[in-house]
C-alpha cells in the first residue's frame, strides 16, 4: 500500500503530474482519453452522475487500485475529463478515503459552458473532498501581467507540485490529526541572503491564491528549526514546521497555506 497517490486527471492533470517527482511511497496515476495509465471516457462518466456508488464502482474498476489512504487530485475543472473524474471520485472515495484536491477554473474567455461545468464539479468537490486548492487561472494572468501566458501558466503546475512534495514530506504528519476542511490558499516562495526565510515567506504570501485567513508555514532547505521559530513565529502561523534538506542550494523555500472560513482547526 503506498503512501500517498497523485492522479492526474485530463490535460492540465497530466501537465501537472509531469512536474512532480517520482518519490517512494507514492502511487501516481494519470487519467485522460488517451495516451495515459487509466483512459477514460468522461461522456461515459457523466452517465453515471445519479447511479449508486456499488455500481459505479463495478462499471470503473480502476478506481478499486488507488489504494493509498491519502489521495490528491490535480485537474482542470471546465474540461470534461477533470470535471468528470473529480465529482465522481469525490462521491465514491469523499467517505471511504482522505481526497484532497488541487484545481485550476477555466478563463474569463472561455466561455459559458466550460464555467458551468467547473462550478458543477466544484459543487460536489465541496462536499466530498476533505480539503482542495483553486488555483484560479485568470488571477494568476491578472496578478502577472508582463508574464507571457507559457510562463505565466507554468506557475500553478509548479505550486502544486511544492504542495504535493511538502504534504509528504511534513504535512501528512502535521494537518492529518487537525480538522481541516473546505477551500485552502497556497503560496510558494524562496529567499536566499541574510534573511532569506522572511524572504520566503514574504514571497509565498505574495501569492495570488493567498488572502487573509490564518496561515500554515512550511519551510524547507539548509534550516534548523530552532533558526527559523523566532522569525515564523512573527507570522501567527497555525502551525509551521521545517524540512531540512541541502536540495535548494542557498536557497529557502516556504510553503504557505491559508485556511479559508469554511476550514476549521
Amino acid at each position: 500500500m503506498h503512501t500517498l497517490s497523485v492522479i492526474g486527471c485530463g490535460g492540465a492533470g497530466e501537465k501537472f503530474l509531469d512536474y512532480i517527482p517520482k518519490m517512494a511511497g507514492v502511487q501516481r496515476i494519470s487519467l485522460n482519453i488517451s495516451k495515459a495509465d487509466v483512459i477514460v471516457d468522461p461522456d461515459r462518466m457523466e452517465s453515471y452522475e445519479n447511479v449508486p456508488s456499488n455500481l459505479i464502482l463495478s462499471q470503473f474498476p480502476w478506481i478499486q487500485k488507488i489504494d493509498s489512504e491519502d489521495i490528491f487530485l490535480i485537474a482542470g475543472l471546465g474540461g470534461k475529463t477533470g470535471s468528470e473524474v473529480g465529482r465522481i471520485l469525490g462521491k465514491i472515495l469523499g467517505k471511504r478515503k482522505r481526497l484532497w484536491g488541487i484545481f485550476t477554473l477555466p478563463f474569463e474567455w472561455e466561455g459559458e459552458e466550460r464555467k458551468k461545468r467547473a462550478q458543477k464539479a466544484l459543487d460536489e468537490i465541496r462536499k466530498n473532498y476533505r480539503a482542495y486548492f483553486i488555483l484560479e487561472n485568470e488571477k494568476i494572468i491578472k496578478h502577472y501581467p508582463e508574464l507571457k501566458m507559457e510562463i505565466a501558466m507554468s506557475i500553478p503546475a509548479a505550486v502544486a507540485k511544492h504542495i504535493v512534495i511538502d504534504f509528504l514530506r511534513i504535512g501528512m504528519k502535521n494537518m492529518l490529526h487537525r480538522k481541516i476542511r473546505g477551500e485552502l490558499g497556497a503560496g510558494v516562495g524562496f529567499g536566499v541572503g541574510k534573511n532569506r526565510i522572511k524572504v520566503a515567506i514574504e514571497d509565498a504570501l505574495s501569492s495570488p491564491w493567498m488572502g487573509e485567513g490564518d496561515k500554515i508555514i512550511f519551510l524547507s532547505g539548509n534550516v534548523e528549526i530552532e533558526d527559523a521559530r523566532y522569525i515564523v513565529q512573527k507570522y501567527l502561523p497555525q502551525f509551521w514546521d521545517v524540512y531540512t534538506t541541502n536540495e535548494y542550494g542557498e536557497r529557502i523555500k516556504a510553503t504557505v497555506i491559508e485556511i479559508r472560513q469554511e476550514s476549521e482547526l
